[in-house]
């Protein structure tokens, strides 16, 4: 059965969901059966994983409760604490961080008072992830600090691998952008070791972000064809590779916006292809879709075409709030308090909201704004 989660994972993030999911439902079928919890509780919690990432919620409920009323009734905790995990995970892909934080805790609370070999990096790494996307910074750098070490501890290159990148865009959302690439080019090297897919397309991404920021849009455009190639041949199968797809398509917005259209088009259409491929993840991965509709908005400013960016910003402040995103919420606001679309008092509105928001970070500024929407 062991053998058969790790060809569960192995096809998913190589073949994705459908063969892997009916690996999972045989080996879930197989594990009752002999009376396995263990495997059973990880293989539902890899289907309710994949039904909630495709909006199957009635299903993704149901594939975490039955195996946590097992276990509960067997007192098999250790087996409880790994479908919780799984459920973090779940609650992590809607945006509903203090859900998700809150079932992690338990797991790893649960696996600690039982000494249960369960492994505290990953545990730490999905807490790390919702801080990172709800905007919590300091709390971000505190749990990846913590990931550093256990990465040290145990000589684990995917955990190093993961505190790199992810601090790496602390420093880049602080307005640091040297550190931040110096760290990624670390990141980088790591994810062609560890042949991460997801991290790689991630690091990539906010490689091509941290250098446009750095005035370098020009070797960005050079390899534009790579980076995506790179971001159509990535799964889209976790959640956290958000922050590839929308690093790149924010990258390929800032070459569009620096040296133009570009000759046959070509910075045009890479930007285009990338803001279409962050649009398609963010269809299963809800905390997507704030990102996906500033970039959108941003895309559609640089066209000249303000009304539908506005349109877009506002459905991405909806997300936003849905989702208790305050970074992209501050982007959000702050592209609408600079459109000549909107009248002046409900710029100074969202420029409010935009502050609030951003302090809600504990950020002082945003990251410059790539875009000219103002007259």
């Amino acid at each position: 059965m062991t053998s058969a989660l790790r060809l569960i994972e192995a096809f998913y993030y190589s073949r994705g969901a459908v063969p892997a999911s009916a690996i999972a439902a045989y080996a879930a079928r197989i594990a009752e059966r002999t009376g396995d919890a263990a495997h059973a509780a990880g293989a539902y919690g890899f289907l309710g994983y994949v039904a909630g990432a495709n909006r199957l919620d009635r299903i993704a409920r149901w594939c975490f409760a039955r195996p946590q009323r097992h276990c509960i009734e067997t007192r098999d905790w250790p087996s409880l604490a790994q479908i919780m995990r799984g459920e973090s995970m779940y609650f992590l892909t809607l945006g509903q961080w203090a859900m998700g934080n809150r079932r992690a805790r338990f797991a790893q609370t649960l696996a600690r008072k039982l000494n249960a070999a369960a492994d505290p990096g990953s545990i730490k790494t999905m807490m790390g992830m919702g801080h990172l996307m709800a905007g919590n910074i300091d709390a971000v750098r505190q749990c990846f600090d913590e990931i550093e070490a256990i990465a040290y501890a145990k000589s684990n290159d995917h955990y190093l691998l993961f505190a790199r990148e992810s601090i790496g865009q602390v420093e880049l959302l602080e307005g640091r952008a040297d550190r931040a690439e110096t760290l990624l080019v670390e990141a980088q090297d790591l994810a062609k070791r560890t042949r991460d897919l997801q991290s790689a397309l991630i690091v990539a991404g906010l490689l091509a972000n941290t250098r446009v920021q750095l005035g370098r849009a020009e070797a960005v455009a050079a390899q534009t064809t790579q980076l995506i190639e790179q971001a159509e041949a990535t799964p889209m199968v976790n959640f956290g590779t958000w922050y590839g797809f929308g690093a790149l398509a924010e990258a390929l917005l800032g070459v569009y916006a620096s040296l133009g259209p570009g000759e046959n088009l070509a910075h045009k259409s890479a930007a285009i292809k990338a803001v279409a491929l962050l649009s398609r993840f963010a269809k299963s991965y809800p905390v997507g879709v704030p990102r996906a509709a500033l970039l959108r908005g941003q895309l559609s400013a640089l066209n000249g075409d303000l009304k539908r960016a506005v349109r877009q910003w506002e459905k991405g402040v909806r997300a936003a709030k849905h989702c208790n995103m305050n970074h992209d919420l501050a982007r959000l606001h702050c592209a609408l308090s600079l459109t000549p679309e909107l009248d002046e008092a409900t710029r100074i509105a969202h420029r409010q909201q935009s502050q609030i928001a951003l302090e809600k970070c504990g950020l002082d500024a945003l990251p410059p704004f790539p875009i000219k929407v103002s007259a």
